[in-house]
């Protein structure tokens, strides 16, 4: 026999859980009752949003009245989003111990907005009636609905009709979390000349995915100074927008691991789902686009390969494995509506070049799809052919000497590694300015990187770093060997760390450099702190604005990467009144990446204002600044903007990567989440636009430490050395 119990859940969390802002300092929470089991209290979980603490050390609250549905939570800070959760706690059946409930997802307390006016609702005056809807879109809506003027006198007739709606998406974010969204028309009210009899009026501005109440109310003439504003009760309707494509699709990111099949070649690429906050994705397709036609744009499933692109595989939403094997052979099946199409994982022959697309559908079975950035796969040269058995006995001859040759060469290498080993100098990195320990094991524990390849010349690419070298040769401190770097840790934390300071302590301080343009009057408001300048022959220099002296300043320099010349900015934290020219920066650099190192307040003090708006649109000196995405995690949130000039048609998405597990005070204790920051950070930054913009307070210690190390695990994709100094003092002489 089943009991019944095996049906029900035990541990129950409370639905129906709505938060109100009742004043600045002060919400409201609801939720429904639970009725079995029996419940012995409920608790309220709340927290600052921007603190990020663990649920464990969240503030809890609990009504005085055990089986209250609603409590006021009075005290909090003003100004302040909050994250609310709610739990129930129930009695053990042995009646002597009590046991928590599942928590409810997570509801957000915004802030406070203050109105002009006092709402009321005056039940006697006209209002719309029998509204319904037409021509629904994933972005608008068609409102249809009645109205008449009822009211013979003057000051009762309704003047204007005004439209409020309230949204919500429930979705998947791209790392597997189950989020909830809420949006409204905070940019302000729609209102609709009262007009008699029948009427329509198209609402725009929505999003996907998101279940809406909206209500059409009428509202009469007030004086001027009245602060109560008298609406009719509203005509409510609710209803569901249609489906979008996501807004992004993560790019494929090449594994380390690499199989040779004679002279084909498969490749591990790591997937990654993209967010279902538009809709769901029904399936996604690996798109393999040969090198010379890898700008083709336009994509339909092909069961055959083509001139320009082939499918590699199809795999539903469910399915979509971690780890991709491409150019194996196997074969998957598509369905519906491409069913019978069977795509072929064909081995790998030359260069190419892969993307990931999502596919799915509105409410109307229109397709839907979105592409990832392309992935670059380099394919090995193929091994000369053996036409007959002389040309193969005389390529086997010259292997042989070649052979020979590069065993007299590894011993002369290693003799003189052993000899330059007993006499080279101790080395050092800086003291504090050390983030955590770099060993070979923490460096690869996050970052996968492909196998390194035999030999390369970073001087002869034109690197950086290897170019100062040679122009400014450094002897004492040259790069080291990965398999002997953590010996070589070992040998700096010897003596209470003084090989660290001796070395930290032989960096150029770069005072040879001029900053005029920082020192100006005009510029001098625009520097965070008066110590922390732009060199000149660095700095970003933005266009500069007609009668307005120092508009081509702000306190920013261009860095070099790996191999890339000006691949980073480094910049301040934005003051309010370099808003206007940070975002300026941004558009005129043509970046799509910004990397905050920072908290916005630490240990009570600011560290950088809020360039960003919190919700909506802002505009700063031109730009419109559009918030459409924030993805909140333990260590770091990403938001995504959408930037424009005002009354420019074109748009470009910048993704803004903010890390905030860095101590208030002291350095990281673990690399692990910083190195899946980084990771991140690579992930949603295309290799083929601007700079990538990195800033913390002051726009040197954790912007400088962020940028050396992103370039150190850029280097060991090619090499097999890792140089601190020499990224350190390159990043000296340019900031």
């Amino acid at each position: 026999m089943i009991s019944i119990f095996s049906f029900i859940d035990l541990d129950p969390s409370p639905s129906g859980v709505r938060v109100e802002r009742i004043n600045d300092t002060s919400i409201e929470v609801s939720w429904l009752p639970i009725f079995y089991p029996p419940v012995e209290r409920y608790i309220v979980h709340y927290n600052d949003k921007s603190e990020n603490l663990p649920e464990n050390q969240w503030s809890l609250y609990t009504p005085i009245n055990p089986s209250a549905t609603s409590a006021v939570i009075s005290g909090l800070k003003p100004s302040t989003m909050y994250n609310v959760r709610v739990s129930a706690e129930f009695s053990n059946l042995n009646g002597t111990s009590r046991r928590d409930g599942d928590l409810s997802e997570i509801h957000v307390a915004d802030i406070y907005r203050r109105t002009k006016f006092t709402i009321q609702y005056d039940r006697h005056l006209s209002q719309p009636y029998n509204m319904t809807y037409t021509d629904l879109t994933s972005n608008s809506v068609k409102l249809l609905f009645l109205f008449n003027e009822t009211n013979i006198e003057p000051r009762r007739q309704i003047q204007n009709l005004e439209v409020r709606y309230e949204g919500i998406q429930h979705y998947i974010d791209g790392l597997g979390t189950r989020r909830s969204t809420s949006h409204h028309n905070s940019a302000g009210l729609m209102t609709l000349p009262a007009t008699q009899g029948k009427r329509e009026w198209l609402v725009i501005g929505l999003v996907p995915n998101a279940n809406y109440t909206l209500n059409l109310t009428g509202t009469i003439a007030n004086a001027e100074s009245s602060t109560v504003k008298i609406y009719s009760l509203p005509a409510t309707i609710h209803f569901s927008t249609d489906y979008d494509a996501p807004a992004y699709v993560d790019r494929p990111e090449l594994d380390r691991k690499s199989v040779s099949m004679g002279n084909d070649q498969q490749v591990y690429l790591r997937l990654h789902r993209a967010s279902t906050k538009n809709g769901p994705i029904d399936r996604y397709y690996i798109v393999v686009h040969l090198i010379e036609y890898a700008t083709h744009q336009n994509y339909l499933p092909q069961e055959v390969r083509r001139e320009c692109c082939y499918t590699a595989a199809v795999f539903n939403e469910s399915s979509l494995p971690d780890m991709f094997i491409l150019g194996n052979g196997m074969q998957t099946k598509d369905w519906y509506p491409f069913a019978g199409r069977i795509y072929n994982n064909s081995p790998l022959l030359t260069p190419v070049r892969v993307k990931l697309v999502s596919w799915g559908f509105n409410r109307k079975h229109e397709n839907l799809t979105a592409s990832s950035p392309l992935v670059d796969i380099k394919i090995p040269s193929k091994l000369p052919q053996t036409s007959n058995e002389d040309t193969f006995y005389n390529l086997l001859w010259i292997f042989a000497i070649i052979f020979f040759l590069f065993l007299i060469l590894i011993v002369i290498v290693l003799f003189s590694l052993k000899l330059n080993r007993a006499k080279r100098k101790s080395l050092t990195p800086p003291p504090e300015c050390v983030p955590f320990d770099l060993t070979p094991k923490v460096l690869t524990m996050e970052m996968q990187m492909p196998i390194l390849p035999v030999a390369i010349s970073p001087a002869s690419s034109g690197e950086p770093v290897e170019v100062r070298r040679n122009h400014q040769p450094v002897t004492n401190y040259p790069p080291i060997l990965i398999e002997e770097f953590s010996t070589h840790l070992e040998q700096l934390k010897a003596g209470d760390n003084y090989k660290f300071s001796q070395e930290y302590e032989s960096i150029d301080p770069g005072e040879q450099f001029s900053w005029e343009h920082s020192k100006l009057e005009c510029n001098k408001t625009k520097n965070r702190y008066a110590n922390v300048v732009a060199y000149d022959h660095s700095r970003v220099v933005l266009r500069p604005i007609d009668g307005i002296a120092g508009s081509d300043y702000i306190n920013a320099n261009y860095l070099d990467g790996y191999r890339k010349a000006n691949g980073y900015i480094a910049t301040q934290g934005p003051l309010p009144n370099t808003f206007d020219d940070f975002w300026r920066m941004i558009w005129e650099t043509n970046a799509s990446c910004i990397v905050m190192m920072t908290k916005l307040e630490e240990r009570n003090r600011l560290k950088c204002d809020q360039y960003w708006p919190t919700r909506g649109t802002e505009i700063y000196g031109g730009i419109q600044v559009t918030l459409t995405d924030f993805i909140e995690l333990a260590s770091y949130s990403i938001r995504t903007f959408t930037i424009a000039w005002t009354g420019h048609p074109e748009k470009r998405e910048i993704r803004h990567c903010q890390f905030t597990a860095w101590p208030d005070h002291g350095i990281l204790e673990h690399a692990t989440s910083f190195l899946m920051f980084v990771r991140r950070v690579k992930l949603v930054n295309p290799s083929d636009v601007g700079p990538l913009v990195v800033h913390c307070s002051a726009g040197v210690g954790r912007t400088g430490c962020f940028i050396v190390i992103d370039a150190l695990l850029e280097r060991l994709k090619y090499e097999k050395t890792i140089d601190i100094y020499g990224h350190v003092t390159l990043l000296r002489a340019q900031r």
